[in-house]
């Protein structure tokens, strides 16, 4: 839900640490994004990722995905 672009979306991370996974790598494991992998730039405390390099598409809610 909220924010979903190819390169910023929301997130269920219950994290609450600002840039908790800065540096980490997220890969979508479902979904029209699976495969593709991108460094994180930022997190935000509300579950918000940015990644360095926008994904081919926004992920939609039912995406599944891990961090690296």
């Amino acid at each position: 839900t909220g924010t979903l672009t190819s390169s910023s979306f929301t997130t269920s991370l219950a994290a609450t640490t600002v840039d908790e996974y800065k540096g980490r790598s997220i890969r979508f494991t479902s979904g029209a994004l699976i495969g593709q992998e991108q460094v994180i730039s930022a997190y935000g405390a509300t579950g918000l990722v940015t990644v360095s390099t926008a994904f081919t598409t926004a992920p939609s809610n039912t995406d599944a995905f891990i961090i690296i």
